[in-house]
C-alpha cells in the first residue's frame, strides 16, 4: 500500500480560531504505575512497603516511593524492587506503553530473623568477627570476594547480634572473620516464614589472669604491669643467620614483645582477660626501672590463673632504673610465683545451641 500522507491540521482550523502550539497538540495521558504489595500468607496489603525503580538498561534509579501511589514514568522497559520491614524482597520487570496506566502486584513472603548471642565457655561475650548463615551449597568464606551474595552478621560489644529477614530454610551457622572459621559445623538450622529463633554460639574459652604485687606500689607511684610474648618469627630469623659469640642474650631478648598490660591500681591488683593460649613473661615497669621475670610460664584456653609478684628494690625518683640507662635491653629479674585457679566454665562443649 502506498504510505498516506499527513493530515493538513490546518486545513481543519475553524474560521477565526488560532492554531494550537505544537506543545498542546502532542499532549497525551500521564504515563503512570501503581505497584500494590500483598502479603503471601494473609492475602492483606502489606503496610510500609517501598519501591525503587530503574531502567532495565541500568540507567538512572528514581528514590524509592512508596507502594500503593501513582508514579509517572517515561514509556519503556523497568525494573523495581520492593522492600517491607520483616518481608523478602521482591524484583518485577515491565514495559509501559505512552499513556498506560499500569498496576502491578508484589506478593511479599514473610522472611525469618536470626537472633543470639556470641560467648565463650566463661560466659564472657565476643564481638569482633562474623556470623554467617550458609544455605546449602555455600561454603564459608575463605577470600574476600567469597563473601559476597552471604548472609554474615557482626555481633556488638555483648555480643549480641540480629539478622534482616532472611529466606526460609535450612542454614549451617558458623562463626569467624573473612578467611578463616573459628567455629564452623554441620549443624543446620531450618528457618521457617516469620519465625525469630534464637541461639547460643558457644566459643571456647580464652583465660584470665589476675595480677597481685606485694606489696602495693608506694604511695604517688605508678606501675605498670605486662605480659610478653616471644615472637616465633624472629626465633626463626635468628636460627637462619649466626648470632655473634655473645650476643646470643641480647638477641634472645630482642624476641620479646608486649601482649598486653594493666596499670597497678593502688591496692596492687590488676587484671587481664581474654588471654590467647601462649609461653608468657612478666614485666613490671615502676617508673624508673623495669623488670622482667626470668620464669616464664604457659596460658591454656578458658582457665583462670593468679600471678604473685615481688615487689623488686625501687630505684629511687629521679634515677635511671634497669633498663632506662645506655643499655636498655639490661632488665633487672623480677621474682614471681604463678598458679591456676579453679573455674568454673560451661560443660558444653563450643557450638551451636538452639535456645
Amino acid at each position: 500500500h502506498a504510505p498516506v500522507p499527513p493530515a493538513d491540521l490546518s486545513a481543519s482550523t475553524p474560521r477565526g480560531s488560532q492554531a494550537a502550539p505544537d506543545s498542546a497538540r502532542a499532549r497525551v495521558a500521564p504515563t503512570r504505575l501503581r505497584v500494590l504489595a500483598r502479603d503471601e500468607s494473609s492475602d492483606g496489603p502489606v503496610s510500609g512497603a517501598l519501591l525503587s525503580l530503574g531502567s532495565a538498561q541500568g540507567e538512572g534509579v528514581l528514590l524509592p516511593a512508596v507502594c500503593g501511589e501513582w508514579i509517572e514514568l517515561e514509556p519503556g522497559d523497568w525494573s523495581a524492587a520492593v522492600v517491607a520491614p520483616g518481608y523478602m524482597g521482591q524484583e518485577l520487570a515491565f514495559r509501559i506503553e505512552p499513556g498506560q496506566e499500569l498496576e502491578l502486584e508484589a506478593v511479599l513472603f514473610a522472611g525469618a530473623r536470626l537472633s543470639g548471642r556470641v560467648v565463650d565457655r566463661m560466659g564472657e561475650p565476643v564481638g569482633g568477627n562474623w556470623v554467617w548463615l550458609l544455605a546449602d551449597g555455600q561454603e564459608y568464606p575463605r577470600l574476600p570476594d567469597r563473601a559476597e551474595g552471604l548472609i554474615g552478621v557482626r555481633p556488638d560489644r555483648d555480643g549480641g547480634f540480629v539478622t534482616d529477614a532472611v529466606a526460609p530454610g535450612q542454614y549451617r551457622v558458623s562463626y569467624g572473620p573473612i578467611g578463616r572459621a573459628v567455629l564452623e559445623t554441620d549443624w543446620k538450622l531450618s528457618l521457617q516464614s516469620g519465625a525469630e529463633p534464637e541461639v547460643l554460639v558457644l566459643l571456647e574459652g580464652e583465660a584470665q589472669l589476675q595480677v597481685r604485687v606485694n606489696p602495693p606500689p608506694p604511695e604517688g607511684r605508678q606501675f605498670m604491669f605486662e605480659l610478653q610474648a616471644q615472637d616465633q618469627e624472629h626465633l626463626e630469623r635468628m636460627s637462619e643467620r649466626p648470632v655473634r659469640p655473645g650476643k646470643e642474650d641480647r638477641a634472645e631478648e630482642r624476641s620479646w614483645r608486649r601482649s598486653g598490660g594493666q596499670r597497678v591500681r593502688e591496692d596492687g591488683n590488676a587484671s587481664m582477660d581474654r588471654l590467647r593460649p601462649d609461653t608468657y613473661r612478666a614485666c613490671l615497669k615502676t617508673q624508673p626501672g623495669i623488670f622482667v621475670s626470668t620464669q616464664t610460664f604457659v596460658v591454656l584456653p578458658e582457665r583462670s590463673y593468679e600471678l604473685l609478684i615481688e615487689q623488686p628494690p625501687l630505684p629511687a625518683r629521679g634515677q635511671r632504673g634497669p633498663g632506662e640507662g645506655p643499655d636498655p635491653l639490661r632488665r633487672d629479674a623480677l621474682e614471681i610465683q604463678f598458679r591456676e585457679l579453679p573455674a568454673q566454665p560451661d560443660q558444653r562443649a563450643a557450638g551451636i545451641y538452639r535456645l
